[in-house]
Formats: C-alpha cells, structure tokens, sequence
C-alpha cells in the first residue's frame, strides 16, 4: 500500500533528535579529559572510555535491527530516545558518586540507544525518498549532528568554567566536588531532552516501511542459493570505509580537543559548511564521485599536516572537518543502496562498524606515545586510502536489470 508522506515534520523531528545525538556525542568526548582528574586515569586508559561506548555498537546493532523489523521505526526511536535519557541520567549519577563501574554501564546503555536511534534515522532518511538523492538527504540530516558538535565544546570555554568557580587554586576537594557538578549537569539535561523527544514521537504521526515487499537490486550469482546480507559487496566493503571513517574522525577531533580545543570551532565550522554545500552539490553531482572528491581533500590536508609543522598543520587538520563532512552520507548511502529486504540487516552492519571510532583513536594514541603525532597521523592516512578505494571500486555492484522501480519502495501506514 503505498501512501503519502508528510516529509518536513518527520525530516525535522529527526533533525532536532540528531541534533542532542551530536551534542550528547561530542559532551562525552570533552568531558573525558576530565574524568582523568577525578578517576585518576592515564591519557591511554581513558581512550578505553571511547572503546567502551563505541564497543556497545557491535553488541547492540544486531538486536536493533531486529527491534525495527519486529516492532516498526516509531516504536524503535522511542525506545532508543528513552534508553539514551537513562543512559544519561546514569552518568550524572556516576559522576555525582564517583562510582566508575556506574559511570561505564551508564555510557553502555548510553550507546545501545544511540545504536538504535543510528540504525533508524539514517535508514528511515534513505527510505524516504528517491535512492539518487538518499546521499543529499542524509548530509543535511547530518549537518544538524555537526552542529550538536559544534556548540558541545562551548561548554568546555574558559569562560564557561569560570562561571561555574572552577579554578587551580581551589583546594582538591572543592576542585573535585565543583568539577562533577560541572560535569554532571549537562548530562541531566540531555536526559531530560532525550525524555521530551521520547514523549514528542509518542505523538508523532510516522509512516512505516515494509521493506519485505523490497528487491535487492544486485545480481548474484547462481551458487548463491540463499541470499545473506553480508553477500552484497557495496554493503560488506561499506563497513570498512565507515569503519576507517569514524575512526579517522574521532582520532582527528580528539587531538584537535585535547591538545588545542580552540582549534575544535575550526574543525566542526568546516564540518557543517562542508554537509550544507555537499547537500545542495549531491542533488547534481553522483555520491561516487562527491565522496573520492572528499575524501581525496582530506588525505592531501592530513598528508600536508604531517610533512609541516608548527601552525601550518595544524591549520591543516582542522581544515579536514570541512572534507570529512560528507563522507559518512556518502558511504551509508551507496552501502545501503539496492538492499531491499535486507536494510535493517545493512543498517545494523553499517552501525556495528562504528566500533573503528573506539579501535582507531586508541592506536592512534598509542602510536603518538611511541613516536609522535606525526608517526601516529599514518594510520588516518590509510584509511583515507581505503575509502578512496571504496568510492573509485568498492561501492560498485553488477545490478538486476529485471527488478521493476514500482517494487524498490513500499510503504505502510503508522499503527
């Protein structure tokens, strides 16, 4: 049954949701520095923290997918807004209690409901309309994540702190005590927004997709009797590059906040103003070639900070967010493309391989201890090569020319 869709209210609700997704996102990064000072934690051992949340994706992707074949897109994102409200609200209560082992299950119940809301907003966004156009939709989705990550390390400011009374010269315990407040607050305010939006989609009218009724568009070969979702090659390469991609990203921004977080508004500036121009660029221009475009921009700016020095590169890496825009739309899009039956299968691969934004960071690190920043930069270096690969060959696949177009997309009223 196919049915019309009212896609300006669904497109901004989802919107604002990945707006406190990109904020909530972005807070856990800032505030990690200073889980060192209270936990008393080395450099290396709270990059774990990254490796803990991002981890969760591998575990929670699978069991998302199924929530949303089983249980629909709108019953899916209000359990994943509340579940993220909880995680949050643990986290305040882990900090305010200096419990660690609280503070970790609260960033594991944090990340099985971003899963979930990952999983659904970026598959419901590519459902929603013409395939040829899922990549531009998804980057202005996406410019409202980077822009939650944008004003996130405000609240890091000096002038922020200032409000608060933090200070060197405070004795230790008030230093501590007036550091969790600090800390803690802007996490019981997300929870408190991850609840409205949980209360929002109650109300909200969102159609569903029956993607039982979709074809995949690829072509298989005759020994392949029985379909699985890791036999599409666009899908199986995709979580690579989407691997190397949050991995490079997270390591990238990571540095620019812990050794020069003035250079963090550079780096998301460039981010955002890279998804707007690459959403209008998209609608006229093949995601193929947008995302080698990028992705080539960013190798030569990282290639470029490594052989410099000194402001020069850094310049240069902050002048990466602008490239690294698009290249998680692009990916997701030209992965997720011609799926059919299999997209929550695809879109839960597609989420588990967030984990490289765990993995990569903290080799990353760990390299840099060993041999510098410069040395370390190398391992983003390849993983630009390999995305550059995706585009140019990866994301190809030999199309069914016998799949109809009125059988690509289906459509069902909201229960």
């Amino acid at each position: 049954m196919q049915i019309e869709i009212k896609k300006t209210p669904v497109f901004i609700s989802l919107s604002i949701g990945l707006l406190f997704y990109g904020l909530l996102s972005t807070l856990t990064s800032v505030v990690i520095l200073h889980l060192k000072e209270i936990f008393g934690l080395s450099y290396s051992i709270s990059s774990l923290i990254h490796l803990t949340f991002f981890s969760t994706y591998v575990i929670a992707s699978i069991p998302a997918s199924r929530i949303v074949k089983a249980w629909g897109y709108k019953l899916s994102l209000i359990i994943g807004y509340f579940t993220t409200g909880l995680g949050c609200m643990l986290f305040y209560f882990g900090i305010n209690t200096s419990s660690y082992p609280l503070l970790i299950v609260a960033l594991f119940v944090m990340a099985v409901g971003s899963t979930v809301l990952l999983v659904v907003c970026n598959l419901y966004i590519v459902l929603l309309g013409d395939y040829k156009r899922a990549a531009a939709r998804l980057s202005l989705l996406h410019s409202f994540y980077a822009l939650g990550c944008l004003l996130a390390p405000l609240y890091a400011s000096a002038w922020i702190k200032e409000i608060w009374g933090i200070s060197v010269d405070m004795d230790m315990n008030s230093y501590i005590k007036t550091l969790s407040m600090y800390i803690g607050t802007p996490f019981i305010i997300m929870s408190n927004l991850m609840y409205f939006l949980t209360v929002i989609f109650v109300f909200l009218n969102l159609p569903e997709f029956d993607t039982q009724l979709l074809k995949p568009w690829n072509k298989f070969e005759e020994r392949h009797k029985k379909i699985h979702v890791m036999h599409f090659k666009q899908l199986r390469l995709g979580a690579f590059a989407v691997f190397a991609y949050i991995g490079t990203e997270v390591a990238l921004s990571e540095w620019l906040v812990t050794f020069f977080s003035e250079f963090t508004y550079l780096y998301w500036t460039g981010y955002v103003a890279g998804l707007l121009i690459g959403s209008i660029l998209l609608l006229y221009i093949s995601p193929r070639k947008m995302l080698l475009g990028y992705s080539i921009g960013a190798a030569l700016l990282l290639f470029f900070a490594i052989v410099s020095s000194g402001w020069t590169s850094l310049w240069a890496v902050s002048a990466i967010g602008f490239f690294n825009s698009i290249l998680f739309p692009t990916i997701w899009s030209l992965s997720i493309k011609g799926l059919g039956r299999f997209s929550e299968q695809g879109a839960a691969i597609m989420v588990m391989a967030h984990v490289g934004g765990g993995i990569i960071p903290f080799n990353v690190v760990n390299f840099a201890a060993a041999g510098g920043y410069k040395l370390a930069f190398i391992i983003p270096m390849f993983c630009y090569a390999y995305i550059i690969f995706y585009a140019v060959k990866g994301s190809n696949f030999v199309r069914n020319e016998n799949i109809e177009q009125s059988t690509l997309r289906a459509i069902k009223p909201s229960k």
